[in-house]
């Protein structure tokens, strides 16, 4: 398998283990930030791989991810997670046309909550003592 060069050995190797042998990588976005997201397809399987030089993204994916998925919010699983040379990777599922979307419904999950938990990934992860 043949990935972009950025990709850190431990993301490569979880890809030889559980995908078959990859088609297709393209770059999505490469930002001055030092921020990368890419769609590295698998035959008709694409994973989006993100990285960046801040690991808010990360944390809120291992950390609240999980959480809102079950209360029903829309967001992609993470497959993988890692870190290498001052830089956080994700591998995430792709969702096309994903959106960040939030239920009124009988979760109780409001557009509140997910500002709040949103403002937490900003301001360094403290904890959920307080919500709306």
């Amino acid at each position: 398998m043949d990935f972009p060069a950025k990709f850190p050995q431990a993301l490569r190797d979880y890809f030889a283990r559980n995908y078959p042998l990859r088609s297709n990588s393209e770059t999505l976005l490469s930002g001055m930030s030092g921020s990368y997201v890419y769609r590295v397809s698998f035959g008709d399987i694409a994973v989006i791989v993100k990285s960046s030089q801040r690991p808010q993204e990360t944390n809120f994916y291992r950390e609240f991810a999980p959480f809102l998925r079950e209360q029903g919010v829309a967001i992609p699983k993470f497959y993988w997670l890692g870190e290498e040379a001052g830089h956080y990777w994700l591998a995430l599922e792709n969702i096309l046309g994903f959106m960040y979307m939030y239920t009124t419904g009988p979760t109780g999950i409001t557009r509140e909550h997910i500002d709040y938990l949103a403002g937490d990934c900003r301001n360094g992860w403290k904890v959920w003592s307080n919500p709306p």
